[in-house]
Formats: C-alpha cells, structure tokens, sequence
C-alpha cells in the first residue's frame, strides 16, 4: 500500500485505517523508540527504589511523625523529580523519533531510524519546552473542573508534529497547532480517544498476560510479569504519534497556498535628466572661389567677383 500526504481532508475512519497500515509497514521501526523508552522508564524507577526512604504509617500522628515527614519529603521530592525528568526526556525523544519516521514515510523520504533520532536531538529543545508549556497548561485545565485540560490537550495535540515537521520553535508550534484544530475540535477529540482506548485496552491485556504468566510475588517473576506488560503496551503506543501524523497532514489540506505579498518599496524622485551642450564643430571656410579662384575674405559667404555661394 502506497503512503502518501493526503491531498484531502480525511475522516477519522480513514486517519486511524491509514494510520493503523502505516504501523503495521513499518512495524520494528515504530516499536524500537516505543519499547525502548518503556523498558527505560521501567528501570528508572526501579532504580528509583533503591534511592527512596522507605515510608510507613505509624498508628498514632504524633508532632515527631511530622517532623520526620518533613525530612522525609524533602529528600524524597527531589529525586523523584530528577527521575521523572529523565523518564519525560526519554518519551519525549520517543514521540519525535515516531513522528519524524510517520512524516518521512508520508512525504516520500527513506524511513532511517538512525537519521530520525539524529533529526530528533537536534530539535529536542522545542519539543521539551512546547512540551512543558503543554503539560502545565493541560494539568491547570484538568485541576480547573476537567472540561479546560480536555480543551488545552485537544488545542495543543499537534504541536509535535508543528515542530518535527515544520521546526518552529515552542509558542510558534503551540500557536500552529491552535490554527490547524481550529474547527475540527470534535475530529481531533475522536482520533486522540481512540488512541488512548486501544493504548488502554493493550495495557490491560499486557497486565492479564503477565498476570498469567508470572502471577507469584517472587522477585524474579514479578521482573518478568513488568517486562512482558512493557513488551505488550509499548505495541500500541506508537499509534498515538503516527495517528496525530495522519491527522496533521489531513489538516493541513484545508489550507489555501497564500500568495507571496512583495513589501512596497519607497519610492525615489527621478532626478531631472541632464542635458548637455551640443558639441559645437568648426565650419569650414574656403579661402579661394571654387569657380573663379579669386581670393575670398574670412567671413565670405559669397564670392564678391562671381557670385557663387562658397559658405555653406
């Protein structure tokens, strides 16, 4: 099946069916970065116990219970922060390399995973910072009665594509992809609940195979039921940015090609022509009559014996 940027608007029917055999023609490509960042997320935080306190409550809250809590906190705050930047790095660099290799597929390049990541890096500033931006605001909205983080999320969904894709920086990117939305607010909803339902589903049945494969709590087991359900969900999660993909493409064929506007230019008073003098030649002035041969004064015009005009 040929892949190919739509030259119409598409249905999400169409989004989610052409992005679903654009995942599977390029299924490893697409799965490396997903998997890859699950099983490092995963070890991120086991490591992370292993730095942590352990916590427990005690049966009366006594004033040496909050005193404790308060140390407490403050060793276990920052490096739950320094793991969980490390762990949003790592997804984030995920996402741009699933959505460099979606748009070179789509505009007819190479798929190079290798080329991907490096294309990736070099924009990993502006995918962080529209990323924050994005995660702040969406968070807010959701603390704000829901409804406002839905919107945030759905306005703002395409802003990694604005920035692998067209490489503009955080708030250009995050305004672009407020444009491209603009009046599909319903489509855009419908493909990211899609997405997340199938991710969804796939986690769950990640969880259930684990479950069955590794039910016991032993150490060894309990590794093995975590590996199997990372395997299992990170299957599903590229269809998020390759979806997001299809949808940005089919957005932009909305939009009409703006003719190219020449600034005006100021305008510069002609300076008047300069005329020069005619050259001025000497006239000739015969000294003797072509006809008589009689001697001719310097001013003559005629000869004063024959008559004959000599000057002209």
């Amino acid at each position: 099946m040929a892949f190919r940027m739509p030259n119409r608007e598409l249905s999400v029917t169409e989004i989610l069916s052409r992005s679903l055999g654009l995942y599977s023609e390029r299924f490893m490509c697409f799965l490396v970065p997903s998997l890859f960042s699950n099983l490092a997320n995963g070890a991120l935080w086991q490591v992370m116990g292993f730095f942590l306190p352990s916590f427990s409550l005690p049966e009366n809250y006594t004033e040496e219970f909050f005193l404790w809590l308060v140390n407490y906190l403050a060793v276990a705050i920052p490096i739950f922060a320094f793991f969980a930047l490390i762990g949003w790095v790592i997804s984030v660099l995920s996402n741009g390399i699933t959505v460099r290799c979606s748009a070179d597929r789509l505009e007819g390049r190479h798929v190079n995973l290798k080329q991907a990541v490096s294309f990736t890096l070099t924009n990993l500033s502006s995918l962080l910072a529209a990323g924050f931006i994005t995660g702040i605001l969406t968070l807010l909205g959701f603390i704000f009665f829901i409804m406002p983080g839905i919107i945030v999320a759905v306005m703002f969904s395409l802003t990694v594509q604005v920035v692998m894709i067209e490489r503009l920086n955080a708030p250009e990117s995050l305004r672009r992809s407020r444009k491209l939305v603009a009046g599909r607010w319903v489509k855009t909803f419908t493909v990211l609940l899609s997405v997340f339902l199938i991710i969804i589903v796939m986690y769950v049945i990640g969880d259930l195979i684990g479950d069955l494969i590794a039910g016991s709590s032993t150490v060894q087991l309990s590794f093995l039921k975590w590996l199997i359900t990372s395997i299992i969900s990170s299957i599903s999660q590229p269809l998020n940015p390759i979806a997001l993909t299809c949808l940005y493409y089919s957005m932009r064929t909305r939009e009409k090609p703006t003719e190219l506007k020449v600034p005006p230019q100021p305008t510069v008073s002609a300076a008047p022509p300069i005329r020069l003098p005619m050259p001025s030649y000497p006239v000739f002035q015969p000294r003797f009559c072509f006809k008589c041969g009689q001697r001719l004064p310097s001013d003559a015009a005629y000869c004063p014996q024959c008559g004959v005009r000599v000057k002209p």
